[in-house]
């Protein structure tokens, strides 16, 4: 290999600047011939997107040079690991990680928010993993996460699969050491790499995973006199099937005056997901004191369960003993569902301890829930959240991972010993977040209910509409049926007939 940029030849990057620079060009003269009768929210959207997509080349641009200076530093070291690895293998690999300081595990395109992914996939291309074909574009890897953590939240679990390149000995055997040491050799302390092992190439961890655990960690002092019966009693109204609307960012959650059509995104990574914003083509209900009336209305008139917020809890519970980390008590919280969206778990213990401290009630907890309605649910900190595990198949060669005591259980118990205990009182004791969480309950949060009563009345009447509807889709879905049935039953007996006349 030459010292030339090593994207130069990538087709794809090719198309892609060409693409970008096509998009700026368009939008520039769309932008240069806006009619001056058109609507002027129609001319912002599109400068917005003008100058969105400028900007994305731009930060492309300079995340394919830092990737190309990064090789040429590392160049001889990566060509001599590349004369060794030939073979390409579907692997999947199991981390931990103290999420302090990156802007969340998902893979970041602007290098000034350093992301999780961004430094292994570095790391992969130094021990010769990843082609330098390849390097920068993740999907040319098949790469899939089992969970997406948000800013400043941390894993024991977090499993990645991706084609790589490795060589012969490498996997002959199911757990390879000497493939985890030298990865792990490159990897800060933060960042641990507990296991891995070859996967069928249809395997990806995102679609794979069949459930998710999650740890949030809350000092004690802020719970003293509340019972653990009383805490896990609130907990409970969290088990089950709900839409999370309203415990996330916006997610089409109600349609447009204009256009009534149900439009579907394609669902993001979960939690703490998920997860990147979406761009939202909805139509904002703006609350106005003087129209709230009109405002709830138009609620319950346009809400939709967007399919993307719905999300099944199966646990939600504090366990009895306090954790002590030098000195301060902590209750664990767990948390199990199979899947989660972006703010979701930071916002449910957000709820749940503006309940148990009197900011708010069960009833609201309910209303955010089962109603159409908008309420404004704080987030708590992100610092004491962590992905505890993922459950794959029983069958899968990952799940065997998981279920085997040694060595990943062992080393999952050392990395939160050693990496995340201290560091939950560490942040609380520089940061003071959660002071700084009851005060805003206390002082300036809104929850969005000064209008509960009209919102109960309202609310009974959508539950009454729901259920009408329901049943009126049952008794459609009857009659098609026996329009079907009665269907086939006339050509079967115009068959019988036809056959009858040829016999005779």
């Amino acid at each position: 290999m030459d010292d030339q940029d090593i994207f130069s030849k990538r087709g794809s990057y090719r198309q892609e600047i060409i693409k970008n620079e096509n998009d700026k060009k368009y939008f520039n003269k769309v932008t240069n011939n806006i009619n001056e009768n058109e609507n002027e929210n129609e001319e912002k959207i599109k400068r917005f997107k003008q100058d969105n997509k400028i900007k994305t080349n731009e930060m492309r641009k300079i995340h394919m040079n830092d990737l190309n200076e990064y090789y040429q530093k590392y160049k001889e070291e990566i060509d001599l690991k590349l004369k060794i690895n030939k073979k390409k293998l579907s692997v999947a690999m199991v981390f931990g990680y103290d999420g302090t300081g990156y802007y969340g595990l998902g893979y970041q395109v602007d290098i000034k928010y350093p992301s999780i992914e961004n430094l292994i996939e570095k790391v992969l291309f130094r021990c010769g993993h990843i082609l330098p074909s390849n390097v920068g574009e993740l999907k040319r890897l098949k790469w899939s996460h089992s969970s997406r953590t948000d800013k400043g939240v941390h894993s024991l679990a977090t499993v990645i699969s991706c084609f790589l390149v490795v060589d012969d000995n490498t996997f002959k055997n199911d757990i390879n050491q000497t493939f985890i040491d030298t990865i792990n050799n490159y990897l800060p302390s933060s960042i641990r790499l507990f296991s891995a092992c070859k996967v069928s190439r249809s395997f990806q961890a995102r679609k794979k995973g069949i459930e998710r655990s999650y740890n949030y960690m809350v000092p004690s002092e802020y719970l003293n006199n509340i019972k653990i019966d009383e805490m896990n009693k609130i907990l409970q109204n969290f088990i089950g099937i709900n839409s999370y609307h309203n415990f996330t960012s916006k997610r089409n959650t109600y349609l447009s005056n204009n256009n009534n059509k149900n439009h579907e995104k394609d669902e993001k990574d979960e939690e703490d997901g998920d997860e990147e914003e979406e761009e939202d083509d909805e139509v904002e209900v703006e609350n106005s004191n003087n129209n709230n009336s009109n405002y709830r209305l138009n609620e319950k008139l346009l809400f939709r369960n967007n399919s993307t917020n719905i999300r099944n809890i199966k646990s939600f519970y504090v366990e009895n003993e306090i954790i002590e980390i030098k000195g301060k008590g902590w209750y664990k919280f767990v948390i199990i569902g199979e899947s989660f969206i972006l703010y979701q778990i930071r916002r449910m213990v957000g709820f749940f301890l503006s309940i148990v401290k009197g900011y708010s009630t069960v009833e609201a907890l309910e209303l955010s829930l089962k109603s159409p309605f908008s309420i404004c649910v704080p987030t708590a900190p992100p610092f004491p959240l962590y992905l505890f595990n993922v459950k794959f198949d029983p069958n899968s060669n990952v799940e065997k991972l998981f279920s085997n005591p040694e060595p990943i259980q062992f080393k999952q118990f050392n990395f939160l010993q050693s990496q995340l205990i201290p560091r939950f009182n560490e942040i609380e004791f520089q940061t003071n977040q959660f002071k700084e969480f009851f005060n805003y309950l206390e002082n300036s949060h809104n929850f969005n209910l000064d209008d509960i009563d009209q919102l109960r009345i309202l609310n009974q009447q959508y539950q009454t509409e729901k259920e009408e509807r329901k049943k009126q889709n049952e008794l459609l879905l009857l009659k098609e049926k026996q329009e079907t049935i009665v269907e086939i039953g006339n050509e079967r007996i115009e068959k019988l007939k036809k056959k009858e006349i040829k016999i005779n």
